[in-house]
């Protein structure tokens, strides 16, 4: 007998991230209400009957060819390995077609994304292996890359492009961006330096993949006392060579700690995300956009939590 399995998501809804975001940063930077925040539709629920011994992990809408759905075993089917499928489904919940891998057990899943034509999987472990999953939609194939980071430290967060994995790793000496080609394996190592900062002080706060150019926005925290921190964000190419880099909080009593980028033109942004005046902390007390254009900044606003009117309503 199945298992049935309740996914609170709208497909259709993930494809317009995006713009809803673009909407949102519109009604901040040009003044309108707060109150859209309400605005916004309750999620639709979607019900599918797994496999008996079967739970749901993750679930990605891929564009036009539907949706992929990742499951994994409540309990061990082979002595130390997982089995994992990793199941297509079209726009009609018609199944199309699944791969199955079993994982070593000291392998966690990390995270999970797709496009319309890939599907990626990370695996990680404690002592620096990593195992990622590749799914072709189009062609069915899965390509498995198996591999251990070349140098000890922590993996902090990750993102995926259309060719690389990119994590940002945390060592002893400091910080670093290592990317792992999907389908090869091949991987490389690149240093993140600020000049006169040294790299103890540093902390890659996030990797951003830009969708259509590949190209990447690595924000970096740099800290300067408990209660003061600067925020960077680097312009990297496809291959993560610097294009420029621009402070983006130079002389500013509000911390930034969380933030996230949209590419209005080719070196026309906005960031926005969280802020703190207190120290540096995870924290927050209101949020920030920032506009920049040509590596300058063009427009600054910070909101209080406690001055957007109707905002404690939807926190």
């Amino acid at each position: 007998m199945g298992i049935p399995i309740s996914f609170f998501r709208s497909f259709s809804k993930q494809a317009s991230i995006k713009s809803m975001f673009r909407s949102i940063v519109f009604l901040f930077v040009f003044g309108f209400s707060i109150p859209v925040f309400a605005q916004f539709e309750s999620p639709t629920s979607i019900e599918f009957e797994l496999e008996e011994g079967f739970s749901g992990k993750e679930i990605f809408s891929v564009g036009e060819n539907g949706f992929i759905l990742s499951v994994t075993t409540e309990k061990e089917t082979i002595r130390h390995f997982d089995e994992w499928k990793f199941l297509l489904f079209d726009t009609t919940l018609a199944h199309i077609f699944s791969k199955t891998i079993f994982i070593s057990d000291h392998l966690k899943p990390y995270s999970q994304s797709a496009t319309n034509t890939f599907s990626h999987n990370c695996f990680l472990s404690t002592d620096g292996d990593y195992l990622l999953n590749t799914f072709a939609i189009e062609s069915f194939e899965l390509y498995t890359i198996k591999g251990t980071f070349p140098i000890k430290g922590k993996v902090i967060n990750m993102a995926p492009s259309e060719k690389y994995a990119w994590f940002s790793y945390e060592t002893k000496m400091g910080w670093n961006l290592i990317s792992v080609d999907w389908i090869t394996g091949e991987q490389e190592i690149h240093p993140i330096v600020i000049n006169d900062v040294k790299r103890k002080n540093m902390t890659i706060t996030k990797i951003q993949v830009l969708e259509e150019s590949q190209k990447i926005l690595l924000f970096v925290r740099v800290n300067k006392n408990r209660m003061v921190s600067d925020m960077y964000v680097m312009k990297l190419n496809a291959g993560a060579d610097l294009e420029y880099m621009t402070q983006l909080d130079p002389h500013e009593e509000e911390n930034i700690i969380s933030i996230t980028g949209l590419e209005l033109n080719e070196d026309e942004f906005v960031f926005t995300g969280t802020y703190s005046t207190k120290r540096v902390t995870e924290t927050s007390e209101g949020v920030f956009f920032i506009q920049m254009k040509d590596q300058k900044i063009t427009t600054k606003n910070y909101y209080n939590y406690d001055h957007l009117n109707g905002f404690s309503q939807v926190r």
